[in-house]
């Protein structure tokens, strides 16, 4: 049970992840907004490995080094064909698994759809040089084939 519930809390965190993500590039308004937003989310979700790692090598003491480098052995009992929880466990994963790509196969639908209306396009460019004018360049609206 142990077992699940952290794999359980893994998976909520990388769901957490994508949505911080998701919400950092609708928010931002440059690239390198989103380049700073996301080198910095990875840098949060990373940094229990960086801290365990320098704990393993003695930067914390002796006492989580020795902690670090013990291993534990974990033995499943019963069969995972028979038991009532694994079959339920394994239906459960399997319906995360199948909501993660329908939910992925819509985003992109959606998105593609819109983005053959024409809703994602540039109209115009603007461009400016230090102590010169500005240039701007609108483009027109081509119909679509479809």
């Amino acid at each position: 049970m142990r077992i699940f519930v952290s794999c359980m809390l893994r998976l909520a965190v990388g769901y957490l992840f994508l949505a911080c993500l998701f919400l950092a590039v609708i928010q931002s308004e440059e690239v390198l907004d989103i380049f700073f937003d996301v080198l910095a989310l990875e840098f949060v979700e990373n940094i229990d490995d960086v801290i365990y790692a320098l704990a393993k090598r003695g930067f914390f003491g002796k006492r989580l080094r020795r902690a670090a480098h013990k291993t534990h052995s974990f033995e499943a009992t019963g069969d995972a064909k028979t038991s009532v929880f694994a079959r339920r466990a394994a239906r459960f994963v399997g319906f995360v698994y199948f909501c993660n790509a329908g939910l992925m196969i819509f985003g992109m639908t959606y998105l593609m759809i819109r983005q053959d209306n024409g809703e994602f396009r540039c109209n115009s460019v603007h461009v400016g040089y230090k102590g010169e004018r500005h240039l701007s360049v609108q483009f027109l609206a081509l119909p679509t084939l479809w």
